[in-house]
C-alpha cells in the first residue's frame, strides 16, 4: 500500500502551517501530532513517509516512539521521531541522524536492529524492529535480586552487544538496565537506545565538559565530562552487574552530587558480601571492571564476554520457573520498545553544574582517605532473593536456558 498523497512530503522540505504553528508553540509534544499527514483510515494516527503511525509507546529526552506499518514492506516497526525541538538545531539533528547511521551499521544479535534512517516533513527519524517482551529495569522490579547464572548470561550478552560496537568504534556511553531488552519468547538480550552513542574520537558533537548520562551507571571519567573511550561501558557492565548481584547498586545517594561523589570516592562493599552465591572469579571481575582507573579495567568488551562465558560454564542451570526465573518474561501482549529515558535528559543540566565540583573532588581523592566499609564477618548469612508477584501471562519455559 502507497501513503497517501499529501503536501509537504518530501525529505527535508517545508513545514506545514500546522506543524510550524507547532513548532513555534509551547504545547506538549506528547499530546500533538501535527508533524504527521492525516489519518485516512480509523485506528492510525498519521502518516510519515510510508509509515502508518498507529499509537505512541513512550518519549523521552530526544524523540517520541511509535508503533507503526511499513507499508512498503508489511511489517511491524518501532518508529523513533524527533522532537520538534531538538530537530530545529543543526547542530542536534546531525548528531541524532549520525548517531543513528553509526548504530545502523552494526549489526549482531544482541543489538537493536535498526531498518532506516531517514527525514520526512521536516523532522528525522529512525525505523527499528518491534520488539515483544519487557526492559530490564522493569523485569528487576519483580526479581531485584535473580539467580547469579541469569545475571551472568545477561551481562555477558551485553558484553558481546557491545564488543560488536566497539568493533565498528562505536561507544554507547548509557549502558544500564533501562536499555537492556529482554526478547520474549527466549529472554534474548538485546541492547537499546544508542541516543548518547558517538564514534570514537568524534567530539565536536559533544559540547564540551557535558556530562550525558545516567549518573548511577556512568564511569568516573564520563562523570566528570572527561574524554571517554570503551572502557567507559565497561564500567558500566561491571555496575550493572553488582546490581543484579547484590540486589542493589554499588553507588547510590540522595541526590546526584551524592551520586557523583560515590563515584570518585567510595569503594563499594565486597559484592560476595551482598551475596554469598557470587563465585570469587565473578566478584574479582566485577572489582576489575569497577576500577575508577580506566587502565585496571578488563582490555575490551571481548574480553570481558570471554570471562563471563567461562563463568558461566560453571554454573548449574537453574531450576525451570524457580524465584527470579526468566520464564516470568511475558510473550503476549507485545510489549512496547522501551523510548529514551526522559529522566537521563533531565540530569543533564545540573550534571553539567555538578562537573565542576567532580572535577574538584577527584583531583583530592588521593589524598582523600578512602571510605572503604569494613571487612565482612566470615560467612554472612544470604540475603533470601525478594519474591516475585506472579505475572500477568507467564511464559511456561525457562527463556535464559535457552540462549545459546
Amino acid at each position: 500500500m502507497t501513503p497517501p498523497e499529501r503536501p509537504h512530503t518530501q525529505t527535508g522540505g517545508p513545514l506545514s502551517p500546522d506543524a510550524a504553528a507547532f513548532l513555534a508553540s509551547d504545547a506538549p509534544f506528547r499530546s500533538d501530532t501535527a508533524f504527521l499527514a492525516p489519518p485516512q483510515r480509523p485506528g492510525e494516527l498519521g502518516w510519515l513517509a510510508h509509515y502508518r503511525v498507529l499509537r505512541e509507546v513512550g518519549a523521552g529526552g530526544m524523540g517520541v516512539v511509535y508503533e507503526a506499518e511499513d507499508t512498503s514492506l508489511d511489517r511491524r516497526v518501532a518508529l523513533k521521531v524527533m522532537r520538534w525541538r531538538a530537530a530545529d538545531g543543526d547542530v542536534a539533528r546531525e548528531r541524532f541522524v549520525r548517531e543513528a547511521k553509526a548504530a545502523a551499521a552494526v549489526r549482531h544479535d544482541h543489538i537493536v536492529t535498526i531498518y532506516q534512517v531517514g527525514e520526512d516533513r521536516g523532522v528525522p527519524f529512525i525505523a527499528l524492529e518491534f520488539l515483544k517482551g519487557v526492559p530490564l529495569d522493569a523485569w528487576l522490579k519483580d526479581h531485584p535480586r535473580p539467580p547469579v547464572a541469569h545475571a551472568v548470561r545477561i551481562a555477558r550478552q551485553v558484553a558481546d552487544g557491545l564488543a560488536a560496537a566497539h568493533g565498528r568504534g562505536l561507544i554507547h556511553r548509557d549502558v544500564k538496565p533501562a536499555n537492556v531488552w529482554l526478547e520474549a519468547p527466549k529472554g534474548r538480550v538485546k541492547l537499546l537506545d544508542f541516543g548518547l552513542a558517538r564514534p570514537t574520537g568524534d567530539a565536536h558533537l559533544t559540547e564540551e565538559g557535558a556530562v550525558v548520562g545516567t549518573p548511577a551507571y556512568m564511569s568516573p571519567e564520563q562523570a566528570r565530562g572527561a574524554r571517554v573511550d570503551a572502557r567507559t561501558d565497561l564500567w558500566s557492565v561491571g555496575v550493572l552487574l553488582y546490581r543484579m548481584c547484590a540486589g542493589e547498586p554499588p553507588f547510590a545517594g540522595p541526590n546526584v552530587l551524592a551520586v557523583l561523589t560515590a563515584l570518585a570516592v567510595d569503594a563499594p562493599a565486597p559484592v560476595r558480601a551482598k551475596n554469598a552465591d557470587v563465585p570469587p572469579e565473578l566478584a574479582d571481575l566485577i572489582d576489575r571492571l569497577l576500577s575508577k582507573d580506566p587502565a585496571g579495567r578488563p582490555p575490551s568488551a571481548a574480553a570481558v564476554a570471554a570471562e563471563l562465558r567461562r563463568i558461566e560454564t560453571k554454573l548449574s542451570r537453574p531450576a525451570v520457573g524457580g524465584p527470579g526465573s526468566m520464564a516470568d518474561v511475558p510473550s503476549t501482549p507485545p510489549v512496547e520498545p522501551h523510548p529514551a529515558d526522559p529522566a537521563r535528559r533531565r540530569w543533564v543540566r545540573p550534571l553539567a553544574g555538578a562537573a565542576v565540583l567532580l572535577t574538584v573532588v577527584a583531583v583530592a581523592v588521593a589524598a582523600w582517605p578512602r571510605r572503604d566499609p569494613p571487612a565482612p564477618p566470615p560467612g554472612p548469612p544470604v540475603e533470601p532473593a525478594a519474591k516475585a508477584g506472579p505475572p500477568a501471562q507467564p511464559v511456561t519455559v525457562d527463556l535464559l536456558a535457552r540462549i545459546e
